[in-house]
């Protein structure tokens, strides 16, 4: 039973990280759904790999600012305060410049809010 137990674990880690895998290649499409959902999944899921789930959003630049002003305008502060705190607390000053960048590409009128 214990060396069943040894051989299952690792089969069990590659499968989780198989899962994660898919899901965040599967993120900007759940953001384009419902990106306040989508922000509190990657709260849950991917805290250890904020960076790795904002990359994956990267190739899709309207749903990483959805993300982005989610977490930033306080939307999702509404929905959960702690999920919104956790992501900021982790947000570097390249993902504030990112956002930024968004912000004037796709909102430029909110530059001066």
């Amino acid at each position: 039973l214990a060396s069943d137990i040894g051989t299952k674990l690792p089969y069990m880690y590659q499968l989780q990280a198989l899962h994660q895998h898919q899901a965040r290649a599967k993120l900007p499409h759940l953001i384009q759904f419902d990106v306040i959902k989508s922000a509190l999944m990657i709260a849950d899921l991917y805290m250890d790999q904020l960076e790795e789930a904002i990359d994956s959003l990267s190739s899709e630049e309207p749903m990483q600012y959805n993300f982005f002003q989610a977490v930033f305008s306080g939307e999702l502060a509404k929905v959960d305060t702690l999920s919104s705190n956790t992501i900021k607390e982790r947000f570097t000053p390249q993902h504030q410049k990112t956002y930024l960048v968004l912000m004037v590409k796709f909102d430029p009128c909110m530059i001066y809010h």
